[in-house]
C-alpha cells in the first residue's frame, strides 16, 4: 500500500507519499457514496512480510511456470446458429448504442441473453431471449446495470433498444431480467 498526504488521515505521510507495506483484502462489498452511486469498499489486514520473505524467490519461480491442473467441466452448449442469426440481423450493430466494432478479423458483437441459460435462470437459447449487444453493454445487461421495459425504453441508461421488425423479443424474459437483475435502488 502506498500513502498519500491526507490532512484528517492518522496514517498518512505530512506530505509525498510513503510505503506502508502490503495488505490482503479480508472482506469486501459496495454501498452507496456521498455522490450517490455505489462505490466499492474494502477491509484490508496488513501482512507480515518477515515470514513472507523466505519464499520470495520461490514465489518469483511459480509466477514464472504457471500451474497445471487437469479439469473436467460441465458447460452449456449455445446454439451458436441462433447467435449468429441475430449478429447477422442487424449487421453486427449493438442494439444500445447502435456501434460496429471492427477489428483486424471483421465485425465484432456479442449475443447476450436476456434472461441466462444457466441455473438458476434456464433462460432458453432463443432469438426471443438475445440481443445483438457491444461487449460494454453485455457485461452491464449481465450485471444489472440497466434493463429494459416492454416499450423498449431502457432503465438504467438514456435511450431505447433498436429492435428490428423481423427480431421478436419475448416480454417474459425482459420482465424476467427487470426483476431479477436490476437493482431497485439504482430505478
Amino acid at each position: 500500500m502506498i500513502r498519500g498526504a491526507t490532512p484528517h488521515s492518522p496514517y498518512a505521510p505530512e506530505e509525498g507519499y510513503c510505503y506502508d507495506g502490503l495488505f490482503s483484502v479480508e472482506d469486501y462489498w459496495k454501498e452507496k457514496g456521498k455522490s450517490g452511486f455505489m462505490v466499492w469498499k474494502f477491509r484490508l489486514r496488513k501482512i507480515n512480510t518477515e515470514s513472507h520473505l523466505s519464499t520470495a524467490q520461490e514465489d518469483t519461480e511459480n509466477y514464472r511456470q504457471p500451474q497445471r491442473v487437469e479439469t473436467t467441466i460441465q458447460r452449456i452448449v449455445r446454439n451458436t446458429e441462433v447467435a449468429q442469426q441475430v449478429k447477422e440481423l442487424y449487421q453486427y450493430r449493438c442494439q444500445v448504442c447502435d456501434m460496429v466494432i471492427t477489428t483486424s478479423a471483421g465485425v465484432y458483437a456479442e449475443a447476450a441473453h436476456i434472461q441466462p441459460l444457466g441455473k438458476p435462470h434456464n433462460g432458453p437459447d432463443i432469438m426471443e431471449n438475445i440481443l445483438c449487444l457491444c461487449p460494454n453493454y453485455h457485461v452491464m445487461l449481465d450485471y444489472g446495470g440497466f434493463s429494459i421495459l416492454e416499450d423498449f425504453s431502457l432503465i438504467g441508461i438514456a435511450g431505447k433498444l433498436i429492435v428490428h421488425r423481423k427480431h421478436s423479443i419475448g416480454n417474459e424474459y425482459l420482465f424476467y431480467h427487470l426483476t431479477h437483475f436490476y437493482d431497485e435502488k439504482n430505478r
